[in-house]
């Protein structure tokens, strides 16, 4: 097993973007394929997987759970025959990663998938669909490095799937827009050419919309579990509660995930300017640099809301996420304050001690 395995590697997505961060050639090196608690399910060769856990020191040294591994990720273990889980020595750099703001993780970041190229976000035609909900998730995308596509699932229910794609296609231009029914077999082909070898794809979504049931049809087997739509209130039941990553009989590779019943982001800025760029483009196009949009001459916002050019709905949707990301950063700044204080504090501390013990 410590042998170097390139082929099984390069079949499962390695590429010269990790072969340059390989320093030691008898490395193991593995595709992290599942996630459990404080344990990692590793493919190390085309038939083998370990478990791995972290070595104490690796998690003392670890600054926050962007610095742990994930499903996605590429890393390099310490195994014998003998034992029973894998060590972890080493997560490389990612050239990808999706993440959120975790619930109730007081502020901390949780990684929903690693290396992809590919987001698949899911929406279904029914009460699920909600567009500031879709545009967080395309943000999400647009920032971890991935290209986004909205599929629109249960393609079966709707009785005008043609106005809701062009409305979709509108509001996120340049933007692939798909819907299909697994349950039909109907506009699945529409899925091929991001599902090929050698790519990575995730399914995001809330709970129901079918991420699991688009799962066990591209591998052609129920190896997760599903649940139809409630009558009640037209929304799905949650089913996967963890992540895995699962090899395609054509070579390709998809993660699914939990549905997310709140989506916060962190410091995803870039994600939020390239979905809204021309709206960063108009706020530019204003007389003054500071302009607030609101009653100042020269204005081109509040011209294009007037003459109707600019959707009033999406204007206040995108303030809205720009709120979110500055209170973020405005958070971050009063801890990094608070850190400073405290560390000036014991500076000042020790140096009091300091001058006591000399005097004395």
């Amino acid at each position: 097993m410590k042998q170097s395995n390139l082929e099984f590697r390069l079949a499962w997505g390695w590429n010269d973007f990790f072969e340059k961060q390989l320093k030691d050639s008898d490395q193991i090196i593995g595709r992290v394929v599942g996630e459990e608690k404080d344990r990692w399910r590793v493919q190390v060769s085309a038939t083998a997987t370990v478990w791995s856990e972290l070595p104490g020191k690796y998690r003392y040294q670890s600054h926050s759970r962007m610095d742990l591994p994930s499903v996605g990720d590429w890393i390099s273990c310490k195994y014998e025959e003998h034992q029973a889980v894998a060590l972890v020595q080493k997560v490389f750099a990612r050239k990808s990663c999706m993440y959120r703001k975790a619930v109730g993780g007081g502020g901390a970041a949780q990684i929903l998938a690693s290396n992809i190229d590919f987001a698949f976000i899911l929406t279904s035609v029914n009460a699920d669909m909600n567009i500031a909900r879709l545009e967080r998730y395309v943000s999400l995308a647009w920032d971890s490095g991935a290209i986004p596509v909205l599929c629109v699932t249960k393609a079966e229910l709707s009785e005008n799937l043609e106005d809701l794609l062009e409305n979709l296609r509108g509001e996120f231009p340049g933007i692939g827009v798909h819907a299909f029914s697994v349950k039909e077999k109907i506009g699945l082909q529409n899925l091929d050419p991001y599902i090929a070898a050698g790519k990575t794809v995730v399914f995001v979504g809330s709970s129901g919309v079918g991420k699991s049931t688009l799962t066990n049809h591209l591998l052609g087997k129920d190896v997760l579990q599903t649940q139809e739509i409630r009558e009640s209130d037209d929304r799905g039941k949650h089913t996967t509660t963890a992540r895995y990553l699962f090899p395609t009989d054509n070579g390709a590779f998809v993660i699914d995930t939990p549905g997310m019943r709140m989506l916060s982001l962190m410091d995803q800025e870039d994600g939020v300017d390239t979905l809204f760029s021309d709206l960063a483009e108009l706020e530019n196009a204003c007389r003054f640099g500071d302009c607030q949009h609101r009653t100042e001459p020269g204005c081109a916002v509040l011209s294009a809301l007037e003459n109707g050019a600019l959707d009033e709905n999406r204007w206040n949707r995108y303030q809205k996420l720009k709120r979110e990301l500055q209170r973020k950063q405005i958070s971050e700044d009063r801890v990094k304050q608070r850190q400073a204080r405290e560390k000036l504090k014991k500076q000042q501390k020790e140096m009091y001690e300091h001058i006591k013990m000399k005097r004395r």
